[in-house]
């Protein structure tokens, strides 16, 4: 089993990168990954006018005799990310966490913009979130497009601007309504990002094949023509 990784810089900052900062991103993804010490092999090419490196990792410790684990190998990609754009000097990535006072400040505007429930879920999904009942003691639950939950009546107060909904009122705007559950509008959303996962490694290891030069497609088409 073996992890495949794209080590994707801004364009402009990927052409200023020395082959020693691709080697540091190559180690550093590697350590925060659980995966130092083991083989790899990366390729580095240029798409659409930006460089980028392809890096392989082996799972398999042969020492061991065993898999390294890649439980939240998210959380091993976004480790490296902020460390390396410090060091390197890059433009910084914003922090996922500085999301969540916008997804306050988007749930009470769509709240305050609606006069129905089903006006207010409309709204919500306009920001790509999704309002669904809760599997916990918490009524109502807010779902990010990263698969995220967050206790809706949370997110529906801000002491700066004095404003609060209840739990009566949210329950008597979502009267008659059926919502999908917290755990199944998760789930389906991390199917979907295991399929866009997926195409982009296929993606990956079609990048990384040896591409056919003019001279060996001629011959090839040669040997077709006399086959039976």
């Amino acid at each position: 089993m073996r992890v495949p990784r794209n080590l994707s810089p801004d364009k402009e900052e990927s052409h200023k990168m020395t082959w020693d900062h691709w080697m540091r991103t190559v180690t550093v993804l590697a350590t925060e990954q659980g995966l130092d010490g083991q083989p790899w092999v990366a390729e580095k090419h240029l798409k659409d006018g930006k460089w980028h490196l392809h890096a392989v990792y082996q799972r398999y410790d042969v020492e061991r005799g065993k898999f390294r684990s890649d439980s939240h190998s998210h959380k091993g990609n976004d480790r490296p990310r902020a460390a390396l754009e410090i060091e390197l000097g890059h433009t910084r990535t914003p922090q996922r966490t500085l999301n969540r006072p916008i997804l306050t400040k988007n749930v009470i505007d769509a709240w305050q913009r609606s006069k129905t429930g089903q006006e207010f879920i409309n709204r919500t999904a306009e920001y790509g979130y999704t309002i669904a009942s809760s599997t916990t003691l918490r009524p109502f639950m807010i779902i990010d497009e990263n698969g995220r939950s967050f206790d809706l009546l949370k997110k529906l107060r801000d002491k700066e601007i004095e404003f609060s909904v209840r739990t009566a009122q949210m329950k008597e705007r979502m009267k008659d309504i059926e919502l999908p559950s917290d755990e199944s509008v998760m789930r389906n959303i991390r199917t979907q990002q295991k399929a866009r996962v997926a195409e982009e490694n296929k993606e990956l290891f079609e990048d990384m094949q040896p591409k056919q030069s003019e001279q060996d497609r001629k011959r090839e088409e040669f040997r077709k023509k006399f086959k039976a």
